[in-house]
């Protein structure tokens, strides 16, 4: 399989319209949706192993873009993203692998920093609708995904996530 933009859409779109009153299950929500939208991806054709851990760098990053005083700043909440979906690929502590019989260096975020640059317009426009907020950030973040890279070995191939 492949990932599939509309899961995620689907997934911002429940927590956007719940209206979560606590940062922290805004964050837990946000996270698990982009855990579900990840789970169809490959590189190549080797699959990632999950370890059920890798979503908590991204809820970290989220809760500390919407408990902070400037809650509501548009970069901060696009920057917490490029900081999550980097840390939900790369945490030190156990960076995602992939496996089907094919070995495979870390990912590698180099290219998920566009995100900044697509969230923060859709962050800025108060007038959104929860609909269109959750369809242009599952956008933003699916094209960020797709930058990250994979490297299989021994050939050093690289090939992006999809």
């Amino acid at each position: 399989m492949a990932l599939v933009p509309s899961v995620l859409e689907a997934g911002l779109l429940s927590v956007l319209t719940s209206k979560p009153r606590a940062a922290a299950q805004a964050a837990r929500l946000m996270a698990n949706a982009y855990a579900d939208y990840t789970r169809t991806a490959q590189a190549g054709t080797a699959l990632p192993v999950f370890l059920g851990t890798e979503s908590q760098g991204l809820q970290q990053a989220l809760l500390s873009a919407m408990a902070a005083p400037s809650a509501g700043n548009p970069s901060l909440m696009a920057n917490a993203w490029f900081t999550g979906v980097t840390a939900f690929w790369t945490t030190s502590f156990a960076p995602v692998i992939f496996s089907d019989g094919v070995n495979t260096g870390p990912p590698l975020p180099a290219g998920a920093s566009s995100v900044v640059g697509c969230l923060t317009p859709v962050f800025s426009n108060v007038a959104n609708t929860d609909q269109s907020a959750a369809s242009q950030m599952a956008a933003c973040i699916d094209t960020a995904t797709r930058a990250i890279t994979v490297t299989l070995l021994p050939s050093g191939v690289t090939v992006p996530l999809s």
